[in-house]
């Protein structure tokens, strides 16, 4: 009698066990990341901003909402459950664990390395995010709304687009359809400078219609203000030449691009005409840094690029410099500003 208790015992226990979800069978275990002093934007987090944690196969593990500004934690950061080894759930010991504040990409500053450690193990990891601004507005310039040209071979010129986030770089998506629509296109490039030289694709008398796309590091894209249209008249002529000279009307020095920037930088200018050409850079007490350029150059479009070097190849502290070109009678100064 009492063994029949006991098998019926045993059986109901197994029984009631399968009825268990897996999860409640195994033990669960975490690591608590927690930070006195964390920053997103360079400023301190404010409260309601949203933390999450990720295991190396970007896996969510953990997330925490700030309660206290500047502070995060405790944030459970959870590890792989053993009794699914099919599906990955979160972190496994020796783990590097990500970071994202709002959905930006945090960098980690200790004094504790990210790492899952040991189950119940305490972590300060402080990290900072920084929000990234798209690029700056911007306006095309050449050819100007409803332009009519005699050429099919002209460049594309439109404003330089700045973008305040430090150290953050930038390009230029060039558009020119058949349609307002953009639904026909004919030229989609990319391109570092805020000018596009076109040799090719253009007939005679016809309407086009372009535009500009400054686009940063992380994608960021910021669309110039109008589309513009132009159109090519019934004469309009392809130059020949193996290369296309496009002759600017003026004397012209463009402020640098980045600005700041960290370590170099590109300076573009304008040639109306043949000349001698000197482009050097000055130090805000007027003591020459470098000279860039000193030849001579035919009309045209130009850039030189400065490594934030002086003469004698070493590199140049943070600061404001002065840069200067004089061409013929042209003489123009512009700032820039090296961040390190």
């Amino acid at each position: 009698m009492f063994s029949k208790i006991i098998l019926t015992t045993a059986i109901l226990f197994f029984f009631f066990l399968a009825l268990i979800p897996n999860q409640a069978k195994c033990q669960v275990e975490w690591v608590n990341f927690y930070s006195m002093k964390t920053i997103f934007d360079e400023m301190h987090i404010p409260i309601g901003t949203v933390i999450n944690a990720y295991d190396p196969d970007s896996v969510h593990c953990g997330t925490f909402t700030v309660t206290a500004e500047g502070q995060y934690g405790f944030l459970q950061v959870y590890r792989d459950d053993a009794i699914t080894p099919d599906i990955d759930e979160g972190a496994s010991p020796g783990d590097t664990i990500t970071f994202t504040i709002n959905g930006y990409p945090a960098t980690p500053f200790g004094p504790d390395p990210p790492i899952w450690s040991i189950n119940g193990a305490s972590l300060q990891v402080d990290l900072n995010a920084l929000f990234n601004r798209p690029p700056g507005p911007f306006n095309l310039l050449y050819p100007g709304i409803n332009a009519v040209l005699d050429t099919l071979d002209l460049t594309f010129d439109w404003e330089e687009s700045s973008d305040i986030d430090t150290g953050d770089s930038l390009y230029y998506k060039v558009l020119i359809a058949f349609d307002s629509l953009f639904t026909n296109i004919l030229i989609d490039r990319n391109v570092a400078d805020s000018f596009y030289l076109i040799d090719g694709g253009l007939v005679a008398d016809s309407q086009y219609y372009w535009k500009v796309y400054a686009i940063d590091r992380d994608s960021a894209v910021t669309s110039c203000n109008t589309p513009y249209s132009f159109k090519t008249s019934q004469t309009a002529t392809k130059i020949t030449n193996d290369r296309i000279n496009f002759v600017p009307l003026d004397f012209t020095l463009y402020q640098n691009h980045p600005n700041p920037f960290n370590p170099k930088t590109t300076i573009r200018f304008d040639l109306h005409s043949p000349c001698q050409v000197s482009i050097t850079v000055y130090n805000l007490r007027g003591q020459q840094v470098v000279t860039l350029v000193d030849e001579g150059f035919n009309s045209g479009k130009y850039s030189v690029s400065w490594d934030s070097m002086d003469a004698h190849g070493s590199y140049l502290p943070s600061g404001v410099y002065i840069y200067v070109m004089k061409a013929e009678n042209f003489k123009y100064m512009k700032k820039m500003i090296l961040i390190k």
